[in-house]
């Protein structure tokens, strides 16, 4: 056994540069904001103001020629009485030649979708006192029960949301090799197409059923799925006539009821959004996988360590990319678990060997099958043949998602024996402890980079009693690791075990020796 400890990093002093850099993020978000506002500012008022200036200079015009045709018999005060009073019914809603019950139940059925969304348009309002304190204790009672029907829907959204996703990047995984370009792709595709769904297509029908412009239409939709409500463009609000599409009585309700259900679905589908990209941190706890303390610990000393840092696991793995972690693959970490998913239908259909090499390969991995020299990198690529045809016989997951949910696979795998896990950003403890399915043809064994793995989890390897050689490099989360060689030495006399850490190769960089502790 060949042991090389250098001084491990330490790691709780990276604590106060954490708070540091949180604290500097808030400063940077106070100082940004305020001048995101003054450029919504002057951009809306470069635009905006003209109009405005035009359209009140148009109505002066029009008063003062009304004056001067009218003087001998209406006064200018008698006219300004006039226009405070309509100004005042149309902020109401009231024509004066309307004869639409404004306070009908269709239109407060629309009225009270809009409380309990908080969209809150502004077209119709509580006019009295009785009204107002009703509206508060309806809306105090109305807006949890929406947030409630918000998450049950969202979350059965957000099951299709996934499969939808995981479709996407399976059609897309033979085509772009690259994980990081992969992942982005899938998720602009899949925001694209879920813009189009919720509020492109639907705008089609409003922009019909109103009279409006397709602009009209999505600056409605958009305006009222964000829960904006200016309240300047608002269906369902046009006065029943003979040109409206809804004159009919019935046609009305229907619509209205259309309506409302859109507004709550989409509403629905936004907060999965949300949900699913702002509390992924969250699903991956439950799902099990989520990060530790020590990853991320990892990711700030390599963002903010020196250049040999960042490149020294680099040399431990030619054709790698410079050591990091991937922290925007956190956003996919419940997508990557549904992708671990274990399909036991497909391994009984084409066997374990294939089921796992598609599952590896859809993951961001690599596979070598036995009696052939091609490395498989591509899924669409994958050969083809009779059940147990194809066997793997090496794996390297550089780079890779595979998580513990997938090492189910690994069950039955009776060729593998060479198996690299090189920067996996979900691999843990549990991972290493179901490499057991691999005791009886695992030899050779990579683990490096890996920031959650921990004593635990090496303490698991004793059981790959046919290991032959054993290569640790840059496991920040393990404590003692002097205590685990020990013991795997103990355990695995046969196997040549070799660890290094990040300190220790720079010591041998140094010397000019490093190339002789590359696997």
């Amino acid at each position: 056994m060949q042991e090389l400890c250098g001084s491990r990093r330490n790691m709780t002093s990276l604590s106060p540069r954490k708070k540091n850099i949180s604290l500097m993020r808030v400063v940077t978000l106070i100082v940004t904001l305020p001048i995101y506002l003054m450029m919504g500012a002057a951009v809306f008022h470069l635009i905006e103001r003209p109009n405005e200036m035009k359209t009140r200079d148009n109505l002066i015009r029009y008063i003062t020629t009304f004056l001067e045709v009218h003087k001998h018999c209406v006064s200018e005060t008698e006219v300004e009485e006039l226009v405070d009073t309509i100004q005042s019914a149309t902020l109401d809603g009231i024509r004066y030649n309307g004869t639409q019950d404004r306070w009908d139940l269709v239109s407060t059925f629309f009225f009270s979708s809009t409380i309990v969304t908080t969209i809150g348009y502004g077209r119709m309002a509580p006019a009295t006192q009785m009204g107002t304190a009703v509206c508060v204790v309806y809306a105090f009672f109305g807006i949890p029960l929406m947030a409630l029907l918000l998450n049950e829907v969202g979350n059965i959204l957000k099951v299709k949301l996934i499969h939808f996703v995981w479709r996407v990047n399976s059609l897309m995984v033979g085509n772009v090799r690259n994980t990081r370009v992969l992942w982005y792709t899938t998720f602009l595709i899949t925001v694209v197409l879920s813009y189009i769904i919720v509020i492109g297509i639907p705008a089609l029908g409003f922009a019909y059923m109103e009279g409006w412009t397709y602009q009209e239409a999505h600056y409605f939709c958009f305006i009222s799925l964000t829960t904006i409500g200016f309240g300047d463009t608002v269906a369902t609000s046009k006065p029943l006539s003979n040109t409206s599409r809804y004159s009919h009585k019935t046609v009305q309700i229907i619509y209205t009821i259309i309506t409302v259900f859109y507004l709550i679905i989409g509403l629905c589908f936004l907060a999965m959004l949300l949900s699913l990209f702002q509390n992924g941190n969250r699903i991956l706890v439950e799902a099990g996988v989520t990060p530790s303390k020590q990853t991320i610990s990892k990711i700030t000393s390599t963002r903010t360590g020196s250049d040999d840092d960042r490149t020294t696991c680099a040399m431990l793995c030619p054709g790698s990319s410079s050591w990091r972690y991937d922290a925007p693959r956190y956003l996919f970490g419940m997508l990557n678990a549904v992708f671990n998913k274990v399909d036991p239908a497909r391994i009984r259909e084409v066997g374990p060997d294939q089921a796992a090499s598609e599952w590896l390969l859809r993951c961001g991995a690599a596979v070598k099958f036995k009696g052939y020299e091609k490395w498989n990198e591509d899924y669409n690529l994958l050969p083809s043949g009779p059940k147990g045809k194809f066997r793997i016989e090496e794996v390297d997951a550089t780079d890779s998602s595979i998580m513990h949910i997938g090492f189910e696979y690994f069950q039955n795998l009776e060729f593998l024996r060479s198996l690299k896990l090189h920067h996996c950003t979900y691999l843990t403890d549990i991972c290493l402890s179901k490499l057991v399915y691999l005791k009886g043809s695992l030899e050779d064994l990579q683990i490096s980079s890996c920031g959650d793995i921990t004593d635990t989890g090496l303490f698991h390897l004793h059981k790959l009693q046919k290991l032959q050689k054993l290569f640790l490099c840059d496991l920040p989360a393990v404590k003692d690791m002097n205590k685990v060689l020990s013991i795997l030495g103990g355990e695995l006399p046969k196997c040549e075990i070799r660890y290094l850490s990040l300190e220790g190769l720079k010591d041998l960089k140094k010397l000019g020796k490093d190339k002789d502790f590359k696997m």
